[in-house]
């Protein structure tokens, strides 16, 4: 089958839970985000699912489930594509912002935001992140008409969409279906209730909705259309006259009559074009608080797009800067507020919304951090007089070397024995010369004198049985001789 396939790249997010919203406020569902441990699902579907998701702008779980779906899709471990479609707005159920999206709402007949309707219906779901993965699967391993799919849209000025689509029918039969040409926008203009654009956000449809075809066998089926934004609007009326072609993504569906379900699959944007040039980034690994250091970081479009830089600094300071031009060099300035070992890493965007991949990372040590406390293993008790060991063991998160002080507990002390290598273990033995519990303690300081804090084991050093026994033994032996010295002398 003939697919066009785009995906983006993007960070990921980490989600608690939430719930769905009603037509019937008092029945809401519930359920939690199980984001973890997503297995890397084969990319050998039958055809590429289709998710078709109803949400309202003021529907709270609607923003997170957004966020959860093109955080999934931007994995790339499944092979589906998605198209938000937004059929309330801010303003309740009685603003519908989008009549279109409304008509597609009623057709499938759900009322719970958000709703999945995944590959017409085949599977449908409400923001159960547990069983999303599952129901991609089976909706991708079905059965289909051998279809192949492809469609085009080429911009011809203005807000004019030039959309040509080409359905090949390789069954030994008539293929009767209908085809579902919605036009989304990838970065939507509608916002979310948490005040986060939509992404796939439906504007439009090329044609009718659910256009009927029929298709002889081995018969292709072509139609074309020029799709002028200005001339459609939302229910709002806000026309689409401002679109931006590059931000544009057109999908092709194909549906059967016998069932309803997704037989075929493709989606198109205007023109070309390649994603930025993994971007290349050096500086300072280490470093102190409060001070700035400068990063160097190259970056290039293979398209020359401007590019936008996303830097994550692993401080939870990062952001999109620019603009900037393909092939420069930028020098950034960043410090840190506090000591600690950061992540440093960036991605670039060119014009068209796509994404690199991230670069190298850098690990970045600011300021000193002091070891961790360390281990102690060794008994809980032993013998008087007898040499007892002890293992230590500590790391130091700037993998200094290390020297440890050791407090026997009863006056005498180990000063500073080393240098050992970060994790590595000492093994260090001593005797005691009374008969009592005592509190072994121990710290470790790195080559730059950061200390770390005590760790305490006890020791109890008793007298031992076998001494006891032995004394009474030697005390009963006496007694048994002088009983015997006195018998004997009585004869």
């Amino acid at each position: 089958m003939k697919k066009i396939f785009v995906l983006l790249i993007i960070g990921t997010f980490i989600f608690g839970s939430f719930n769905a919203v009603s037509l019937e406020l008092d029945n809401k569902k519930s359920f939690t985000i199980e984001n973890n441990n997503i297995e890397n699902s084969p990319k050998d579907y039958t055809h590429t699912v289709l998710v078709e998701w109803g949400s309202a702008q003021f529907c709270g779980p609607c923003a997170t489930w957004s966020a959860y779906i093109w955080n999934l899709y931007n994995q790339e471990l499944y092979d589906f594509e998605y198209i938000t479609m937004i059929v309330y707005g801010f303003g309740g159920w009685t603003d519908i912002l989008n009549s279109k999206a409304r008509s597609w709402n009623n057709l499938y007949g759900f009322t719970a935001y958000p709703t999945n309707i995944m590959d017409g219906d085949y599977r449908r779901q409400t923001s159960n992140t547990g069983t999303f993965p599952g129901n991609l699967d089976s909706c991708g391993n079905r059965d289909v008409d051998d279809l192949e799919a492809s469609i085009t849209v080429s911009h011809e000025g203005d807000a004019k969409l030039q959309i040509d689509i080409e359905i090949i029918n390789n069954e030994g039969s008539t293929y009767n279906g209908r085809i579902r040409v919605p036009i989304a926008e990838i970065q939507s203009r509608y916002k979310n209730a948490q005040q986060q654009f939509y992404h796939n956000g439906f504007l439009d449809y090329a044609f009718t909705m659910n256009k009927q075809i029929s298709i002889p066998a081995g018969e292709t089926y072509t139609d074309s259309i020029l799709w002028d934004g200005s001339q459609h609007q939302d229910n709002h009326g806000d026309d689409f006259g401002d679109i931006d072609p590059a931000n544009i993504k057109v999908y092709l569906a194909v549906l059967g009559n016998d069932d309803g379900y997704v037989d075929e699959l493709a989606v198109a944007r205007v023109g070309e074009n390649q994603p930025p040039n993994k971007p290349i980034m050096t500086g300072p690994t280490s470093g102190d608080p409060d001070i700035e250091y400068e990063y160097a970081i190259e970056i290039t479009d293979p398209d020359e797009d401007d590019l936008s830089v996303w830097i994550d600094w692993g401080d939870e300071t990062q952001g999109w800067l620019g603009p900037y031009p393909s092939g420069e060099t930028l020098n950034i300035m960043h410090k840190w507020d506090e000591a600690g070992i950061f992540e440093v890493k960036v991605k670039t965007m060119d014009e068209k919304y796509e994404e690199s991949s991230w670069s190298d990372p850098i690990i970045v040590s600011i300021g000193n951090l002091v070891p961790e406390n360390p281990e102690i293993s060794g008994p809980n008790r032993g013998g008087i007089n007898t040499a007892i060991e002890f293992t230590f063991v500590s790391t130091d998160e700037n993998n200094q070397d290390l020297y440890y002080y050791i407090d026997w507990g009863d006056g005498s002390v180990e000063e500073w024995i080393g240098p050992t290598a970060s994790g590595e273990e000492i093994k260090v033995s001593h005797t005691w010369t009374e008969e009592k519990g005592f509190a072994v303690k121990a710290k470790v300081k790195d080559t730059e004198d950061g200390e770390s804090g005590f760790t305490t084991h006890v020791i109890n050093i008793p007298r031992t049985r076998f001494a006891e026994n032995y004394n009474f033994a030697q005390l009963f032996q006496k007694f048994s001789l002088f009983f015997k010295i006195v018998q004997n002398i009585l004869g």
